[in-house]
């Protein structure tokens, strides 16, 4: 098999890390996670059989940071010559208030849920068309990219902010998908919507509401992402949305 290039932001934990260990399993693959933690995303490569070690390559990238974004992708490129896969994962949760949220919480939510990945995408397409000319990029998304639930009046509305810069990435990803056609680009763009998912992520957010919710597993988003980079390149896969069965 032709040996694929992917990289995913936020792999050191959740659904980033299990997406890695789930496509570096394919011996065929090169997968590079970006993050802050490199310790954590190169101890990946525990979870792989022996044959496998060393095919998680971990680079210090905090999407924040417009530079060290650049410097990530320059070295997939020198060293790699091509991406085929990008995986657009990095996000974090903020659920306080609209209201009463201080203004640079408000900024680091949207410097990293939308413009660290508006300067990814930015990044990984272009190199893509650089190189191969054709790629498949998948967005982690969520449900309440699509919609906000309604709440009880007597339970706190635990959303916040967050729903906001989902829902930029909705748009993000139509956007993209109108400039490939316009451009005549084979590159893919897959937005991926989990409802409710057992992950780190879950410590910022309403326990009481965490704990009355069935919640999807890390391994199921990483299913769902092989699902999509299985389908024939005359397959265009737009949209999923994952719910948990209650």
């Amino acid at each position: 098999m032709e040996e694929k290039i992917i990289c995913v932001t936020g792999a050191s934990s959740g659904i980033g890390s299990e997406i890695c260990v789930e496509l570096a399993k394919n011996g065929s693959n090169v997968v590079i996670g970006l993050a802050r933690r490199v310790d954590k995303i190169n101890e990946l490569n525990e979870r792989l059989p022996e044959e496998l070690k060393g095919k998680i390559i971990g680079r210090k990238c905090d999407v924040e940071n417009e530079e060290e974004i650049n410097n990530a992708f320059v070295f997939i490129k020198n060293e790699y010559g091509k991406l085929d896969i990008f995986v657009n994962n990095a996000g974090i949760l903020m659920t306080d208030f609209v209201t009463e949220e201080e203004t640079k919480n408000i900024r680091k939510l949207f410097d990293i849920n939308v413009i660290g990945s508006c300067i990814c995408l930015k990044e990984a397409i272009n190199l893509m068309k650089e190189t191969s000319g054709k790629g498949h990029v998948i967005v982690m998304n969520s449900i309440l990219g699509h919609r906000i639930p309604d709440m009880p009046p007597n339970l706190k509305p635990p959303f916040g902010l967050y729903p906001s810069s989902k829902h930029a990435l909705t748009a993000l990803c139509q956007t993209l998908r109108q400039e490939m056609s316009f451009l005549k680009l084979p590159i893919r763009i897959t937005s991926i919507s989990p409802g409710m998912v057992d992950s780190d992520l879950l410590s910022g957010f309403n326990q009481q509401l965490v704990s009355m919710l069935p919640k999807l597993k890390v391994e199921d988003i990483a299913e769902a992402v092989k699902y999509v980079l299985n389908t024939p390149e005359r397959v265009r896969v737009d949209d999923i949305i994952i719910n948990p069965m209650f």
